[in-house]
């Protein structure tokens, strides 16, 4: 399996100490991969939420800017870069967590 290195920024990290509570570095690297890998992109979204980030999104000023859903958080990356991670707007949230529970039942059967 190619796997591509997910470099987190300063700025990166910085949010996901501050929005995720979490320190170790190492972690912060585990968690950029497993979002770019396993979080949702725009692709697999649907409604209000793909409306919602859509209007969030500014293809014209970032046009190689990838948005991942994972977890609770809004993961944003350039390239290989993880360049920042924002929180998921509430009224999602209840709507992220049936759709992980549809994925993982995907994964189980």
């Amino acid at each position: 399996m190619n796997t591509v290195e997910i470099i987190v920024t300063q700025h990166a990290r910085e949010r996901i100490k501050e929005r995720m509570c979490i320190k170790s570095l190492g972690r912060m690297e585990r968690i950029a991969m497993d979002a770019y890998e396993n979080g949702f992109c725009l692709d697999e979204l649907t409604g209000a939420m793909r409306n919602h980030l859509l209007k969030s999104d500014k293809p014209e000023e970032y046009p190689d800017r990838e948005l991942r859903l994972y977890g609770d958080q809004v993961f944003i990356f350039v390239e290989n870069y993880l360049v920042t991670v924002l929180p998921l707007n509430m009224k999602f949230r209840k709507n992220m967590e049936k759709k992980r529970s549809k994925q993982n039942k995907r994964v189980v059967a």
